[in-house]
Order: C-alpha cells, then sequence, then structure tokens
C-alpha cells in the first residue's frame, strides 16, 4: 500500500513538525505524511482540529498550518463520523463509475463526492431504467462480496475485480458500506447525472422509504406494503370516477382524427420496444453472472 493513509480508521495523532515557515507574523508547521485529506475538486476535505481548533492552512499550500513557534508538535483530531460518510459515498461512486464504464458507452463527464450524496455527470442524452437497475445490481453484487481493497496515490485497488482512479482514504474492504442506492437520474444541461448514496445514508433512504410507505398502507388500510400501489389507485378512481372515462374518449378521438395510413405508422403496444429492453436484460444478466463467476475464483 503507497498511500500516505495507512489507517484510515485511526482519529487522533501526536506528530512532530518537520518543518517551520513565518509568513506575515504567523508560524506554519508541516508534518511527515498528514494523515488528513485537504480536498479537491471531486472531494470534499476531511474535518479536523489542530490543536483543538479549526485549522488555517498556508494561502496556496495546505501542506503548512498554524502552529505555536514554540511548539515541536502538534495534535490532530479528524471527525471520524464525517471521515466515515465520506469514504462510504467515495468507494460506493468509485464503483458505480467502474460499471459504468465497463458495461456502457457513456462517457464519464465529472463527479463529485459529498456527505450526504453523490453523483456522476455521464455524456447521454437518456439513461434506461434496466441499464440504472443493473449498475446498482452489479456494484451491490461486488459489496456483498466484501473484496479487500488496497489504497495507493491516485487509485484503489479491489481483490478480483480492478484498479479504480480515487483520492483519499478509503475503506479496507467493500462489505463495510453496506449498500449502494441510484436514487435519482436527471438531465443536466446535455448530461445525464445520476445521484447515488452509499453507506449509511443508503441505510437512511431505505428506512425513510419503507417508513413511507408503511404509513400510507396504515392510512388506506392496505393489507399489505405490495397492495399500497393498488389501492392508491383505486383511491384516485373512486375520488375522481370520470378522469379514466375523459382519457379514454381523447384517446379515442385522436385515434379519429388520424389518418388511415398514419395510423399504420403508429407503434403497435408491447412491440419492438420491449423486445429491446428484454435483450437489454438477457445482455445484463449475462454481465452479472460473468462477474459472480469471476469473484468466487
Amino acid at each position: 500500500m503507497n498511500s500516505k493513509y495507512k489507517n484510515p480508521y485511526k482519529k487522533n495523532y501526536k506528530l512532530e513538525i518537520i518543518d517551520k515557515i513565518n509568513r506575515d507574523g504567523i508560524t506554519y508547521g508541516k508534518v511527515q505524511d498528514p494523515p488528513f485529506f485537504t480536498g479537491s475538486e471531486n472531494l470534499l476535505a476531511d474535518e479536523i482540529k489542530i490543536n483543538g481548533e479549526d485549522p488555517v492552512f498556508l494561502s496556496g499550500n495546505k501542506n503548512y498550518f498554524k502552529i505555536d513557534e514554540n511548539k515541536g508538535q502538534v495534535e490532530i483530531e479528524i471527525n471520524w463520523k464525517n471521515r466515515l460518510l465520506m469514504m462510504q459515498e467515495n468507494l460506493g461512486n468509485a464503483l458505480v463509475r467502474y460499471f459504468l464504464s465497463t458495461n456502457t458507452n457513456s462517457e464519464i463527464l465529472n463527479y463529485k463526492v459529498e456527505k450526504n450524496s453523490s453523483y456522476i455527470d455521464i455524456a447521454a442524452k437518456d439513461f434506461k431504467f434496466m441499464t440504472v437497475k443493473n449498475i446498482e445490481s452489479l456494484v451491490n453484487y461486488a459489496i456483498f462480496s466484501n473484496l479487500s481493497i488496497e489504497n495507493f496515490e491516485d487509485h484503489i485497488k479491489i481483490e478480483r475485480l480492478a484498479e479504480i482512479s480515487y483520492q483519499g482514504p478509503a475503506l479496507k474492504r467493500t462489505g463495510e458500506i453496506g449498500m449502494v442506492f441510484i436514487s435519482s437520474v436527471d438531465k443536466i444541461n446535455s448530461a445525464i447525472r445520476l445521484t447515488l448514496v452509499s453507506g449509511e445514508n443508503a441505510y437512511k433512504l431505505a428506512r425513510n422509504s419503507l417508513n413511507l410507505l408503511d404509513n400510507m398502507k396504515m392510512y388506506l388500510n392496505s393489507q399489505s406494503l405490495e397492495s399500497v400501489f393498488s389501492d392508491v389507485k383505486k383511491l384516485k378512481a373512486k375520488n375522481f370516477p370520470d378522469t379514466e372515462k375523459i382519457l379514454g374518449q381523447e384517446k379515442n378521438l385522436h385515434e379519429e382524427k388520424l389518418p388511415k395510413e398514419d395510423k399504420k405508422d403508429e407503434t403497435p403496444k408491447n412491440s419492438d420496444l420491449e423486445k429491446v429492453d428484454e435483450g437489454e436484460k438477457v445482455q445484463e444478466t449475462k454481465k452479472f453472472l460473468s462477474l459472480k463467476k469471476s469473484l468466487k475464483k
């Protein structure tokens, strides 16, 4: 392991100052291999305290931070809760980027990892639901396989899977993030943005979603969570009885106005669109089975 983050789980350090400089009457010091991440365009910095205070870095060089000129050591405390959330989101984002690159033709334009979620921007006009679902399945299978991780300066190496571009401290095994959800797919300018949550954030999303469904089940007096959707449809039909009738009349009127030759051009129900989805399902299933086979070796 060539990363300076030898122990990403350690939060308290007492380190020697190896160099000092003075700028405008303020003394700044430097330690050997600082154990905290100072941030980048893609990833937020660690939250830290130096000698019990918020750090003041030298402008233009975050290797140096304000110290007491009379002391040769500093005590550094890393906010562990924040780091854990960041490592979970960072690893989840890296796994999604890897499976996007290896299973689609979409170019990754940018990504950003924050404490409560992350996102990936890809060059595409649209993104099929089945593709999202299968990328998510592949990612979570890699997580459930609990593969070991080595962290290097600019990438991580995941056992029997891949080397993936990466910044900052990393967890030791994929299973430590528990799960990843792709929570939304949105069009941002000319790109598609996948927003995802990992680890504890993914658990909170799942828990809140189940609580919402359970409340709806109680309100509708449904027999089970699975029947909530059909009960909502019944409630809608009861309160707006003419909605479907009006929609049906509008559809018939539209069909009557279409010339016969135009009707021939209409896409029949369950035609080639469903065949494409079925073909995609088969291809994604083959990729999933191939991944399972390789990870079991």
